[in-house]
């Protein structure tokens, strides 16, 4: 991964805690979300994919790559982060939709 997105902020506000896996075991599914300004729709739409992964007994890591927000969306993700340790994020500073997904 990148050195320009393997940072995050983790849940106590350390911006130098890198983005590891979440769980021991490798997931079966991986799934990377780019999002800019999105804080109205980020929380239903992770708990739309974690419903569907939960309820398929399937393990998985959601990494949402947050290109260049400048709303609450970090802020939304690390409260559903608190209930779902599976979900994880990486900051990258505004580079388009194709270089989030690229770097995710």
């Amino acid at each position: 991964m990148p050195a320009e997105i393997r940072r995050r902020i983790g849940p106590r506000g350390d911006r130098n805690e890198p983005f590891n896996a979440p769980t021991a075991a490798k997931p079966q599914v991986s799934l990377i979300i780019p999002a800019h300004n999105e804080e109205r729709v980020i929380a239903q739409t992770l708990r739309g994919y974690i419903s569907l992964l939960e309820g398929r007994g399937t393990s998985y890591e959601i990494l949402v790559v947050l290109n260049g927000c400048r709303d609450r969306t970090l802020e939304r993700v690390a409260a559903l982060r608190r209930r779902y340790p599976a979900l994880g994020w990486a900051l990258l500073p505004e580079a388009g939709k194709g270089k989030a997904v690229r770097l995710g």
